[in-house]
């Protein structure tokens, strides 16, 4: 019997233990989840002002970015917004319930634009004399058109066969999406792999017929790969698939697809903002150009300050 009580001890401390351990896994995932989501909101941000600012940069290809970016920014605002939502005492429900539904929107709407990226990319690489016949409005129909348009009869079905009362009561808060949805996610995704795979086979076959060390034909794939998995998505590719058994496989897919939800709009901020030839090229013309009008400024400052002493000093006695 006393074996037995040294042992149920034991158990216990033990489950605390691995309770204490979760949580604080937990906590460490959340923070990095929250401040990742508040960096890349101000990375996005920032991001949508420059292009925003220098005219030159809006050809189609910087629009579609810009388009993403914004999705992204809309989606991590939200995010954001719905995380601190219970601190609310009116309307909290009502609002928890908008937030949501504009998150499924921005996620659905996020994938549709990673598809746009990836079908102007393949007309650029593949077909670039049909390349400038893309129509802006048509990528806006597929970036915001089409997920509205299933956000919207989500939304119909629900106040059909669902009273408006449990909104206001919180009792309904179904956080997943559809299966319209889903099935139209993974279809991009799938879509954008291929698309992945003949830009790449493309890349080899031009650097094959260049003069180069292989070192360096490898490292321009990588770079493409970085620049390229991100944007069209390939990084969901392994969270299409939730797995319940073994239970540090269900965690790992878990923390991976958090953190790659958290860290997207940083990356797609500096690799197609920050990074961009064309937005380093404006920003380095204009600061030149502040730079030259302060430096004209204070030079006649200057003057002015030096012709007023001189009289000063010619009309003394």
């Amino acid at each position: 019997m006393r074996f037995d009580h040294y042992e149920n001890e034991t158990v216990v401390d033990l489950v605390e233990e691995y309770e204490q351990e979760i949580s604080r896994e937990q906590t460490i995932i959340a923070w990095f989840c929250v401040l990742s989501y508040v960096l890349s909101t101000v990375l996005c941000i920032v991001s949508l002002r420059i292009f925003r600012q220098y005219q030159k940069l809006w050809c189609l290809r910087n629009v579609i970015h810009f388009n993403f970016i914004l999705c992204i920014a809309i989606h991590n605002v939200a995010w954001l917004l719905a995380l601190f939502s219970n601190f609310l005492e009116t309307w909290r429900c009502v609002v928890t319930f908008v937030l949501f539904e504009v998150i499924k929107f921005c996620v659905t709407s996020g994938f549709c634009w990673m598809f746009v990226e990836g079908f102007y990319l393949y007309m650029s690489v593949m077909h670039c004399l049909y390349a400038y016949k893309i129509n802006y409005w048509l990528c806006a129909f597929v970036g915001w058109g089409l997920p509205l348009a299933l956000s919207g009869r989500t939304l119909f079905e629900f106040f059909i066969t669902q009273p408006l009362e449990d909104v206001m009561n919180c009792a309904y808060t179904d956080e997943s999406l559809d299966n319209w949805s889903v099935a139209l996610i993974i279809g991009i995704i799938m879509i954008n792999l291929i698309i992945l795979v003949v830009i790449i086979y493309v890349l080899i076959a031009k650097f094959r017929k260049v003069e180069q060390k292989e070192w360096k034909t490898i490292s321009q794939l990588l770079r493409a790969l970085l620049f390229l998995c991100p944007l069209l998505g390939i990084s969901y590719i392994f969270t299409i698939y939730q797995p319940q058994e073994p239970l540090w496989l269900a965690k790992l897919v878990v923390y991976y697809t958090l953190v790659i939800n958290s860290t997207q709009g940083i990356f797609i901020s500096v690799c197609f903002c920050f990074c961009n030839d064309e937005v380093r090229t404006s920003i380095t013309r204009s600061a030149r150009q502040t730079y030259y009008s302060l430096s004209v400024r204070v030079h006649e400052l200057r003057r002015k300050s030096l012709d007023g002493s001189q009289l000063t000093f010619l009309g003394s006695p």
